[in-house]
């Protein structure tokens, strides 16, 4: 156990804890390999044992049929709901999955919202190009299923296939990114829809500058960040309800 005034730090039992300190823990929390394999008996240990306030946090929508492989090794939905209740805290970062988390297990969630950049909040929001000319729409999202890129393309082709004036901007990269450039060719809305590849912060909120709509297409979203970036651009919204967007989009914004 590591620890500093404020925070204390539980490390796998098997390495050496004289080269484990708050510092090197903090600087391993961004890598995405940082949690893997984590001891939860160990984890509930600490929590039973020593005393150590046990927090539970999701950016994974829980289901009762994905909580058995996200909780491995616990291989039932009663004995992951007796880790959480034995939680101090469990959070999740939208309204509408507080309500479904509740449901599922029983037991209080507090909301804690994602954190918007300064990237986004900095500037001054800056006018969206003349929508009479040219009326550009923005996504931004991982080429992955859950995102239906190809309901969105489908939707699209639906209402402006040839609309010249009309454009997609597609940004992000993923295992469907060759395909859905063959769905937009096939449906004769290619020359209408770029696909802008990954961007980092700084451009992605220089694009959405010169967009006129964020439009998020997913089957679910825990939070949906690009939302609540694209409203601190100045751009209103056009989302499916698919959880954390319906706490953001209402009727004056989307």
């Amino acid at each position: 156990v590591a620890r500093t005034e404020h925070l204390t730090f539980v490390c796998h039992p098997d390495k050496k804890l004289a080269s484990i300190t708050p510092e090197f823990v903090l600087k391993r929390m961004n890598e995405k390999s940082f949690a893997k394999g984590a001891d939860r008996e160990a984890i509930k240990l600490c929590t039973e044992k020593m005393n150590i306030p046990l927090v539970i946090t999701e950016h994974y929508p829980f289901t009762e049929e994905s909580l058995t492989r996200i909780f491995y090794p616990y291989n039932s939905f009663e004995k992951v709901k007796s880790v959480l209740k034995k939680a101090s805290v469990r959070i999740c970062v939208s309204p509408v999955f507080k309500k479904h988390y509740e449901n599922l297990f029983g037991c209080e969630y507090t909301v804690i919202p994602n954190l918007v950049s300064e990237v986004f909040t900095k500037n001054d929001v800056v006018n969206a190009p003349p929508a009479d000319k040219k009326f550009t729409f923005i996504h931004i999202g991982a080429f992955e299923s859950h995102k239906r890129h190809d309901v969105l393309l489908k939707a699209f082709s639906q209402a402006f296939r040839g609309k010249e004036n009309i454009k997609l901007n597609l940004v992000g990269t993923g295992s469907l990114y060759i395909e859905i450039k063959h769905m937009a060719s096939s449906l004769g809305i290619d020359f209408q829809v770029l696909f802008m590849g990954e961007l980092d912060r700084a451009k992605l909120a220089a694009t959405m500058d010169h967009s006129n709509a964020l439009v998020i297409s997913s089957e679910y979203e825990t939070f949906g960040l690009v939302a609540a970036e694209a409203l601190f651009r100045g751009r209103p919204v056009l989302s499916t309800r698919c959880g954390g967007p319906e706490s953001i989009v209402n009727k004056q914004n989307g």
